[in-house]
């Protein structure tokens, strides 16, 4: 019995101590993040960014940053061992000791519409959030914007890699870089960019996904859209990025006329974007949306279609106001979308046969009856950084351009 006592005593201990070194490793990674957050290298004539954060990442990727720089500081001291400790730890109650607490809030008072949203509320029953939190009622953060990616194949295994200060963003050999940067050499004889700019060479902008772990321990992914079918690409996926997309007249979204072609509206003040006056870059959900040209036609098409439909509620409903246009015709668009993806993508990708046995062909009459909240609707860390990047691979390498 004494050994027993004496042993849950050191164990009491350990996890004091524990608690203590990682509060000071918080504060010593905090210091660390400032200090090189003002090292990072800037260079004029960048290439355009493969990914930007948007102000609610912006704040998920602090806070990711700063447990991960917290871990390696406790790892570094007590070894790797300690990880399975790390993570049965409450980072919150760590983060609030170390005094970041009241830092993050007013850094999410400057944040764009992720507040708490009631899905008990009857606005929650019949339209869907743009940030996706509610769509599960009983996990209602579950596939939600700027939430992280879950895994399939159990804990995640793997070594720091090569520090980020070896690489650069904006060029290719600074000594003074972002940890997220994994930039690409622009070839001599590239076609397109430059390879050297007033002198130096340049680099493709490539960044990794952004942090979102949300405990001690090794990093995880971030997903700044929803995860689920919900066309968050067209519509977006936080509040202000909703609103930017609407016309708020007649349920409409915005749109701009080019020679007679509908197109999503111009963002003329996007620094993202190489295409000056008057071809600038779009505005749509998703900020990528200019990035292929196989892009745009998609965002076009769904836009379009939102406006028909939002004209034939307004004429069946002259009673309606804008919001509720809106909301109806957002969701038969998204239904559409979910039903192409189904019928006419998935049928192509993976074949009848996998179609039937997973029972994902869509039924011709009827509704689907067996929807479980205990099912986490969030994407794969394996999907979405392995499995889907075939799809790059039946992207056209080129795209004709119109003589008009």
């Amino acid at each position: 019995m004494r050994v027993l006592i004496l042993a849950l005593l050191a164990i009491g201990c350990r996890s004091d101590s524990l608690e203590d070194t990682v509060v000071e490793a918080i504060k010593t990674a905090h210091e660390n993040l400032v200090k090189r957050e003002k090292d990072i290298a800037t260079v004029e004539g960048n290439i355009i960014q493969t990914q930007k954060a948007n102000a609610d990442s912006q704040l998920e990727q602090l806070k990711g940053d700063l447990l991960s720089e917290a871990t390696k500081i406790v790892v570094g001291q007590l070894g790797s061992g300690v990880l399975d400790e790390l993570a049965n730890l409450d980072a919150d109650e760590l983060l609030a000791r170390a005094g970041e607490t009241q830092a993050r809030k007013k850094r999410q008072a400057a944040g764009c519409g992720r507040g708490p949203m009631d899905c008990g509320s009857q606005e929650s029953n019949i339209v869907r959030s743009i940030t996706g939190k509610c769509n599960n009622k009983r996990n209602s953060t579950w596939g939600a914007a700027v939430t992280p990616v879950r895994r399939l194949l159990g804990k995640p295994s793997y070594a720091d890699g090569p520090n980020g200060k070896d690489l650069d963003c904006t060029s290719c050999d600074s000594p003074n870089v972002s940890e997220n940067c994994a930039p690409i050499p622009v070839p001599a004889d590239d076609s397109y960019f430059k390879s050297y700019n007033n002198g130096t060479s340049r680099c493709i902008r490539l960044t990794r996904a952004l942090n979102a772990q949300k405990g001690l321990g090794v990093r995880t992914q971030i997903n700044q859209n929803t995860h689920f079918l919900d066309l968050s690409a067209v519509y977006g996926s936080e509040e202000c990025e909703g609103a930017s997309v609407r016309s708020f007249a007649n349920g409409e979204l915005k749109t701009y006329i080019h020679n007679g072609d509908i197109l999503p509206p111009q963002k003329k003040n996007d620094t993202n974007c190489l295409s000056k006056d008057p071809y600038y870059c779009f505005t749509t959900g998703d900020f990528r949306n200019s990035l292929h040209p196989g892009l745009v036609p998609l965002h076009s098409t769904y836009i379009k279609e939102h406006n028909r439909l939002a004209a034939q509620f307004k004429k069946c409903n002259p009673d309606w106001n804008d919001e509720r246009i809106f909301q109806e015709a957002r969701r038969v668009n998204i239904a559409q979308y979910q039903h192409h993806v189904y019928d006419e993508y998935l049928p192509n990708v993976i074949g009848d046969k996998l179609m039937t046995d997973f029972r994902l062909k869509p039924l011709r009459s009827g509704f689907v009856t067996d929807y479980s909240p205990s099912v986490n609707a969030a994407l794969s860390a394996e999907f979405a950084a392995a499995a889907f990047r075939f799809g790059h691979g039946q992207a056209r390498k080129d795209f004709p351009r119109s003589a008009f």
